[in-house]
């Protein structure tokens, strides 16, 4: 049952459906077997109103169920894109979107940044993320060192479990709060920008593909369970979408992306630093980034 929930709660948003997308925007109802593109923005501390804060990592979570497919894109939080301001567009990185132009402001500078169409979003923070591990029975992780112990404070402020330190390194099946604190953990060294984004990359996709993998051949035939999903976890997500639409989203489209892997695309495909206008060290992108990106998720 507890699989079945997460499930439904990770893969509900990308059903094709009636979208709602932020106050007073809609989407017809698409085919069956219609590819769904939603943006997911982490966050790590407790959810604001109107979802204004800085967002820690930005993904693109495409379902395909005509190819049975999942796909994951993923944007690093301090990539340089071109924002709206008082006098014209700056180049700011992509962490203040959330903050400044709250979550469909977001979605509308990575649709114009990379010429895609983004269908619905999501803001989740660390404590559903610990959730999700939690219900699909841990992460196995092998640790080089204990540095992830040095997060346990931190994560008070973030989760609301402590966190059971880890007492040797190697192999290790992580549970919810401590998987925080490794995908947490990218700077105990102090790495330049590009080390601290491709540990980054390296932890969060063990993390998705932990998840999902807890997660497959979870039940599937519980529809109205999608409402109460939402509710329980309702102070750790924030998203448009009416739980009454999720009440009646038919599950059995959402199989047969479970039969495969999830696939993963990062972006920039070389990491390389730059500047935004006001002098931040960040990570740029090109027209290649941007092809790739549209080719990933097209149908």
């Amino acid at each position: 049952m507890k699989k079945t929930l997460a499930l439904i709660l990770l893969f509900t948003l990308l059903t094709p459906m009636a979208w709602t997308i932020g106050p007073h925007m809609s989407r017809a109802e698409p085919a069956d077997g219609t590819t769904s593109v939603l943006m997911i923005v982490s966050l790590d501390k407790k959810l604001p109103k109107a979802g204004k804060t800085n967002g820690m990592g930005y993904y693109l979570m495409t379902l395909n169920p005509a190819k049975n497919e999942l796909l994951f894109t993923s944007f690093p939080y301090n990539l340089a894109v071109e924002m709206p301001g008082k006098k014209g567009p700056v180049s700011k990185q992509l962490q203040f979107a959330c903050k400044e132009l709250g979550p469909q402001g977001a979605v509308d500078v990575l649709m114009k940044a990379f010429g895609i169409s983004i269908d619905h979003w999501l803001l989740i923070n660390m404590n559903a993320l610990a959730e999700l591990v939690d219900l699909a029975g841990g992460v196995e992780v092998n640790l080089e060192n204990l540095s992830i112990n040095k997060k346990a404070g931190d994560l008070r402020y973030m989760v609301s479990k402590p966190m059971e330190k880890i007492k040797e390194p190697g192999q290790q099946l992580l549970n919810g709060v401590q998987m925080m604190a490794y995908i947490s953990d990218t700077y105990y060294d102090r790495p330049t920008i590009l080390v601290e984004e491709a540990r980054f990359r390296e932890r969060h996709e063990v993390l998705i593909r932990g998840i999902v993998a807890g997660l497959r051949g979870a039940g599937m035939d519980t529809p109205g369970l999608i409402a109460a999903v939402f509710t329980g976890f309702g102070k750790h997500y924030m998203t448009g979408l009416d739980l009454q639409t999720l009440a009646d989203i038919p599950l059995n489209r959402l199989t047969g992306c479970l039969v495969n892997e999830p696939r993963f695309l990062h972006v920039p495909a070389v990491i390389a630093s730059t500047k935004t206008d006001n002098g931040w060290e960040s990570i740029g992108y090109t027209q290649e980034d941007v092809q790739a990106v549209q080719a990933f998720i097209a149908p």
